[in-house]
């Protein structure tokens, strides 16, 4: 997948926890489980694609 749709992911799990309380029912404690690990897992993603991406960049410094 691309960086835009983990980005979106993240987003979105991250505003969804953000706007929700804490669950009292087990299926929205579940559900909250379920959006953290989407959020984790975007995050994950992200930082995976960014590293692979970077990996290989060298830095020039011109002189003045």
């Amino acid at each position: 997948m691309i960086l835009r749709h983990h980005l979106i992911n993240y987003k979105a799990a991250s505003a969804t926890l953000d706007k929700r309380g804490a669950p009292i029912p087990p299926e929205g404690i579940e559900a909250r489980a379920a959006m953290e690990t989407t959020r984790h897992t975007s995050e994950s993603k992200i930082i995976e694609f960014l590293d692979e991406a970077f990996s290989g960049a060298r830095v020039f410094q011109g002189r003045q």
